[in-house]
C-alpha cells in the first residue's frame, strides 16, 4: 500500500502478473513482491507513536480498519468530519484501510 506506483497501472499488473506465473497462491504477501517494492515500503516512514500526530495517526488507522475503510463511518467514529479525516489521510500517508502510502496508483483507484 505505501508504493507508489510509479509506473501506473502498467507496473501493478506486471507484478500481479509475475506473483501468478511464480505460483502465488492466495494472499499476496510482502516477501513475494519484488525486491525494490518491498524496500521501499520498508522505508516509508511512521510518525512515532509517542508523539500526538502518531497518536492521531494510530487512532485513524484504527477506525479505518473498523470501519473496513469506510472513511463516512470513520469519522463518525472519531467524532469528525468526513472531509477532516481525508485532509488527515493525507497528511499521514495513509490509504483507505489505514495502511501507508494509500491504495490509488497515480490518481485512480486500485
Amino acid at each position: 500500500l505505501t508504493y507508489p506506483w510509479p509506473g501506473n497501472i502498467r507496473e501493478l499488473e506486471n507484478v500481479i502478473k509475475r506473483i501468478i506465473v511464480l505460483g502465488g497462491e492466495g494472499s499476496i504477501r510482502p516477501e513475494h513482491l519484488p525486491p525494490e517494492i518491498h524496500q521501499m515500503a520498508a522505508q516509508e516512514p511512521e510518525a512515532p507513536p509517542n508523539t500526538l500526530e502518531g497518536q492521531e495517526r494510530s487512532q485513524i488507522a484504527r477506525a479505518l480498519k473498523e470501519a473496513r475503510g469506510n472513511q463516512s463511518q470513520a469519522a463518525r467514529l472519531l467524532g469528525t468530519s468526513r472531509e477532516k479525516l481525508r485532509y488527515r489521510m493525507r497528511k499521514y500517508g495513509l490509504g483507505k484501510w489505514g495502511g501507508g502510502g494509500g491504495n490509488t496508483v497515480s490518481g485512480g483507484t486500485v
